[in-house]
Order: C-alpha cells, then structure tokens, then sequence
C-alpha cells in the first residue's frame, strides 16, 4: 500500500514538473525574425524603379562604380571631382533617349558607346600643345617596328581627327591600366600593330 502511495506521489509529481516546464517555455521570449528577411529565409528584393532621367538627376543612383571615381586617386575623374555629370555629359538629347525605358535594375554600361564627351570641352583647360609637348617623350604608342607616335601630336588626316580625349582617358578607369587600351585602340585601324601609313594597303 506504502510503495503504491508513492508512485502516485512520484507521478503527480513528474506530471507538475512536464506542465510547469512547458508553460515556462511558452512565456519564454521568442527570437524575432531578422529584419529585412522574409519567412522563408531569402533576403527581401527591391522591387527596380524606373529611371525618369533630367540633367539635374542624381546619377550616382545607379551609376555607382563612375560616382567612388571621383574619390580614387588612379581615377582621372578624382582630379575634376568638383565637376558635375552633366558638365563633361552634355548631350542631354541623346542622354534622354538612353535612358527611356531603363530602370534601377538594368545593368550598367561599362563604356560610352552612344554618347560622347567632346573634346572642345576638355580643351579649354588641357591645351593641345602643351601637352603635346609633354609627351613628347612618351613611348606608350610604340609599334612593332619601333616607331613611337606621341599620343598628343596625332597625324592631321580626317580618321585621326575623329578620335577624341576620352577615347584614350577614360575618366572612371584605373589609369595605370591605360596603355593596354590605349594600344588596343589604335589596332582597330592599325590591324599590324604598325603605325607608318601606307603599309597595309595599297593606294592609287
């Protein structure tokens, strides 16, 4: 009758422990969710906005990389920081057209390709000839015959003159990683990596 009388006692008492404990567990506090996450885990997406550009737009929203430019000292663009976009970019036209359509999400352009920053614009405080005087000693644009052009003091013909100043000085790039592009440049019209004329066609 004894031991009976105590295994009841001992079961009430396993019974109160398991219900205090799990009332205990319940009133504990829960780990809130992270903010920002969804339920599943995955990290919430920004819904893309769409871009209603103007030339006083704030270009730094999407075109990141060109914005820390003006920052990074092997970046041409770190030394017209006090510059704004639109002041080298002034083809509001075309600007306008490029960017109907586009949206915070699309993938930024890594070059110009349908737009440009005229030369008459970076001429009035980088004279042609004093730094072509410069760089007259350059060997950057050495062909594989030997012959090196000064990169300043380009031949006068009608292709050569189309080339402008951000052709070679791209202002957002590192510039110590110029002379490739550079060099690449001039190859698409000298194929030979040769730089006298009249050497790869023939002329009546």
């Amino acid at each position: 009758m004894e031991t009976r009388r105590r295994c009841i006692v001992g079961t009430a008492v396993c019974g109160l422990s398991l219900a205090l404990a799990a009332a205990l567990y319940a009133c504990a506090p829960q780990a809130a969710p992270q903010e920002g996450k969804a339920d599943d885990g995955k990290a919430a997406q920004t819904e893309p906005v769409a871009i209603d550009w103007s030339p006083t737009a704030d270009c730094a929203v999407c075109h990141v990389t060109e914005a820390e430019s003006a920052t990074d000292a092997a970046c041409d663009a770190s030394q017209h920081a006090d510059m704004t976009c639109i002041e080298c970019h002034t083809d509001e036209s075309q600007l306008a057209t490029m960017h109907e359509g586009k949206t915070t999400g699309d993938r930024m352009p890594m070059r110009l390709k349908k737009t440009t920053v005229d030369k008459s614009l970076c001429t009035p405080c980088h004279d042609q000839a004093t730094i072509a005087a410069a760089s007259a000693d350059c060997t950057v644009l050495t062909d594989v015959n030997g012959k090196t052009v000064n990169p300043h003091e380009l031949p006068g013909d009608e292709s050569h003159a189309e080339i402008t100043c951000s052709d070679c000085h791209e202002m957002h790039s590192d510039a110590t990683e110029r002379t490739e592009d550079v060099q690449k440049l001039c190859r698409t019209c000298h194929h030979s990596d040769v730089y006298e004329c009249y050497t790869c066609h023939e002329h009546g």
